[in-house]
């Protein structure tokens, strides 16, 4: 049993894919795929910086370690213009659609409202100068 909203519910089954269990069979859920509009319409570089970050996630059972996420911090930081063109729904579209794991979809969008908050970030000192290229 699932508690929460429908917009909650669905995101969770997206990410989850759970199998039903149904009296003499087994239904397994569909996920519709993300809409063009919505992963389609991020700037090339945003893309690109993206895809790089899932390809690492998808290298550890654990999802992104540390470092990574200092070097997004650390792009975020340095690169302001690359960032302030996409919103978070559009950020979290894309990666969900690269099929991140829900943690660090969480993290990456947390990341990019924190810095549209205005907020910055501590990123250690041998990424602090980080750009992704």
């Amino acid at each position: 049993m699932i508690e929460g909203g429908k917009e909650g519910t669905s995101e969770w089954i997206d990410d989850c894919n759970p199998v039903r269990l149904l009296r003499g069979r087994r239904l397994q859920s569909s996920s519709e795929p993300e809409s063009e509009a919505a992963t389609g319409s991020l700037p090339e570089d945003v893309n690109q910086v993206l895809e790089h970050i899932a390809a690492w996630a998808a290298g550890y059972d654990s999802g992104l370690k540390w470092n990574e996420e200092d070097k997004l911090k650390a792009d975020m930081m340095n690169c302001p213009q690359r960032w302030e063109q996409v919103t978070v729904e559009q950020v979290r579209a894309k990666c969900r659609a690269l099929k991140m794991r829900p943690r660090d979809v969480d993290t990456i969008t947390g990341y990019l409202q924190r810095r549209k908050e205005g907020r910055r970030f501590n990123v250690r000192s041998s990424y602090r100068t980080f750009r992704f290229n």
